[in-house]
């Protein structure tokens, strides 16, 4: 993996891979207690269309590349060899995929542990979003992603 491709790792992907989940999302920024240091409220932003974060407590912020160096203590060439060990979704804009591109996998409710957490922070009970939403696994480019939940 290079930079640019570990550039491409959603921070919020690799920190759920983790398990570390959002205390508080509002929009497009999303608020955690910081992964790298101890505090009890949150204050480690990811400003996800941006795909940078930010940690108030420290006053320093970046990339997914320098938060792996910081989580793990490591230079570039580790944190590299880190994200590319682990299998995380890449960010894809909508004008990459194209109809001949996309492959849906599989269509069926909403199973994966994840995404139930993230419904369940965002107070979606699991009756209403087996109603209205669907889990989804599919390929771009012949490269399998992740599920992803998608309403109906």
């Amino acid at each position: 993996m290079d930079c640019k491709a570990a550039k491409n790792i959603l921070i919020s992907d690799f920190l759920q891979n983790r398990g570390i989940l959002p205390s508080i999302m509002k929009s497009n920024v999303y608020w955690y207690k910081s992964p790298i240091r101890e505090e009890k409220l949150a204050s480690f932003k990811v400003d996800i269309s941006k795909n940078i974060w930010f940690d108030h407590g420290l006053g320093v912020g970046g990339d997914l590349l320098k938060l792996v160096c910081l989580l793990f203590r490591v230079e570039i060439k580790q944190a590299l060899e880190i994200l590319s060990n682990g299998n995380f979704p890449a960010i894809i804009e909508a004008k990459q995929i194209r109809n001949e591109n996309l492959k849906i996998i599989e269509n069926r409710a909403i199973s994966n542990r994840y995404l139930c957490n993230y419904l369940l922070n965002r107070r979606v009970g699991r009756g209403i979003a087996l109603q209205y939403c669907r889990e989804v696994h599919f390929k771009i480019n012949e490269k399998k992603l992740l599920c992803h939940w998608f309403p109906k």
